[in-house]
């Protein structure tokens, strides 16, 4: 069945979680919050408007803004090998070393592991195989040309009080420079910076 792009917005998919709340808990029930990458973007913006239902939030890699998001990727893009940054900045989809350049940047600032878990071999091919990511984010983790390419809430969550703890890898796609923006701006927040990891702390 086909996506009505009328739906993806920050609004709805904030009553998506909401009615999942709902759905698993008592009314008025509080609970703990978790969003990793994207996920923490929801769960940000979740917060911006029900924090009266959450104990606290867990933002994991996550992000506030996702064009400040996309300018730091390009910052790590630029700092990769000069075959592999031009395949990237020139969007040579259709060139056969291009994948190589993907897969060096995911091996920097993704996950850095040289056999990845079959956990994440699995997310990863289900991504690929699911219209959604494309259509929410783009081609890739760092070519966001989708639905979500504007989306930015930084000026909206300094009203969030609950405790938060925000997470980030050391060399993580969603970049600390990222996490020190969301951190900087809740008032209630610690900020925990994970030594020789990437994206996919866990």
């Amino acid at each position: 069945m086909p996506i009505d792009l009328s739906n993806v917005t920050i609004d709805y998919v904030v009553e998506d979680v909401e009615r999942v709340r709902r759905k698993l808990f008592n009314d008025d029930e509080k609970i703990f919050l978790y969003g990793s990458s994207y996920g923490g973007f929801l769960a940000l913006a979740y917060a911006t408007k029900y924090q009266k239902y959450l104990k606290g939030l867990i933002i994991s890699g996550g992000l506030a803004s996702v064009p400040l998001t996309v300018q730091e990727m390009h910052r790590l893009i630029n700092e990769l090998p000069e075959k592999y940054k031009n395949l990237i900045l020139n969007n040579e989809f259709d060139n056969p070393e291009y994948q190589k350049a993907v897969e060096e940047f995911y091996r920097r600032h993704l996950l850095r592991l040289d056999k990845y878990p079959d956990e994440v071999l699995i997310s990863l091919k289900y991504a690929e195989q699911r219209n959604v990511y494309k259509i929410l984010n783009g081609p890739n983790e760092f070519t966001i040309t989708g639905v979500i390419k504007d989306w930015d809430i930084t000026d909206k969550i300094s009203i969030i009080q609950i405790p938060t703890l925000i997470t980030v890898g050391e060399y993580d796609e969603v970049t600390p420079k990222v996490a020190e923006e969301v951190h900087k701006r809740i008032k209630n927040s610690k900020l925990v910076i994970f030594k020789n990891c990437s994206h996919i702390t866990m």
